[in-house]
Protein backbone atom coordinates (compact mmCIF):
# COMPACT_ATOMS: atom_id res chain seq x y z
CA UNK A 1 0.00 0.00 0.00
CA UNK A 2 2.62 2.49 0.86
CA UNK A 3 4.33 2.22 -2.19
CA UNK A 4 1.46 2.63 -4.33
CA UNK A 5 0.40 5.80 -2.40
CA UNK A 6 4.07 6.84 -3.27
CA UNK A 7 3.15 6.20 -6.61
CA UNK A 8 -0.04 8.05 -6.40
CA UNK A 9 1.32 11.32 -4.43
CA UNK A 10 3.97 11.57 -7.63
CA UNK A 11 1.62 11.11 -10.26
CA UNK A 12 -1.02 13.00 -8.71
CA UNK A 13 1.12 15.80 -7.28
CA UNK A 14 -0.44 15.70 -4.14
CA UNK A 15 1.74 16.96 -1.26
CA UNK A 16 -0.17 15.86 1.40
CA UNK A 17 -0.06 12.07 0.63
CA UNK A 18 3.32 12.45 0.11
CA UNK A 19 3.68 13.68 3.89
CA UNK A 20 1.97 11.07 4.80
CA UNK A 21 4.08 8.27 3.60
CA UNK A 22 6.62 10.09 5.82
CA UNK A 23 4.66 9.49 9.60
CA UNK A 24 4.02 5.82 7.58
CA UNK A 25 7.54 4.99 7.29
CA UNK A 26 7.76 5.43 11.09
CA UNK A 27 4.82 3.01 11.78
CA UNK A 28 7.02 0.30 9.72
CA UNK A 29 10.37 0.98 10.70
CA UNK A 30 8.67 0.50 14.56
CA UNK A 31 7.27 -2.64 13.26
CA UNK A 32 10.21 -4.07 12.10
CA UNK A 33 12.15 -2.81 15.22
CA UNK A 34 9.26 -5.46 17.35
CA UNK A 35 9.76 -8.16 14.72
CA UNK A 36 13.49 -8.06 14.78
CA UNK A 37 12.97 -8.78 18.91
CA UNK A 38 10.57 -10.95 18.96
CA UNK A 39 12.61 -12.84 16.23
CA UNK A 40 15.76 -12.82 17.87
CA UNK A 41 13.92 -14.16 21.31
CA UNK A 42 12.27 -16.65 19.44
CA UNK A 43 15.58 -18.04 17.66
CA UNK A 44 17.00 -18.86 21.05
CA UNK A 45 13.41 -20.29 22.81
CA UNK A 46 13.10 -23.01 19.41
CA UNK A 47 16.15 -23.34 17.87
CA UNK A 48 14.50 -25.87 15.02
CA UNK A 49 12.47 -22.43 13.84
CA UNK A 50 15.84 -20.75 12.96
CA UNK A 51 15.19 -21.55 9.13
CA UNK A 52 11.97 -20.27 9.18
CA UNK A 53 12.92 -17.70 11.59
CA UNK A 54 15.55 -16.53 9.83
CA UNK A 55 13.53 -16.07 6.24
CA UNK A 56 10.46 -14.62 8.22
CA UNK A 57 13.12 -11.66 9.91
CA UNK A 58 14.43 -11.78 5.48
CA UNK A 59 10.84 -11.13 4.35
CA UNK A 60 10.21 -8.30 7.19
CA UNK A 61 13.42 -6.39 6.03
CA UNK A 62 12.40 -6.43 2.22
CA UNK A 63 8.79 -5.06 3.24
CA UNK A 64 10.81 -2.21 5.31
CA UNK A 65 13.10 -1.71 2.20
CA UNK A 66 9.94 -1.32 0.31
CA UNK A 67 8.71 1.12 2.83
CA UNK A 68 12.19 3.20 2.43
CA UNK A 69 11.75 3.35 -1.43
CA UNK A 70 8.18 4.53 -1.18
CA UNK A 71 9.39 7.52 1.42
CA UNK A 72 12.31 7.80 -1.56
CA UNK A 73 9.52 8.93 -3.55
CA UNK A 74 7.35 11.16 -1.37
CA UNK A 75 10.69 13.14 -0.81
CA UNK A 76 11.19 13.93 -4.51
CA UNK A 77 7.55 14.32 -5.42
CA UNK A 78 7.53 16.72 -2.31
CA UNK A 79 10.74 18.22 -3.88
CA UNK A 80 9.26 19.17 -7.12
CA UNK A 81 6.24 20.44 -5.64
CA UNK A 82 7.82 22.51 -3.09
CA UNK A 83 11.61 22.58 -4.70
CA UNK A 84 12.16 22.44 -0.69
CA UNK A 85 13.97 19.26 0.40
CA UNK A 86 12.11 17.65 2.92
Amino acid sequence: MMLSKGIYSFLDQNLEMAKELRYDDDKVDDLFDQTLEHVTISMFKDKEAINYLVNLLFIARFLERVADRAVSIADRTIFMITCEKP
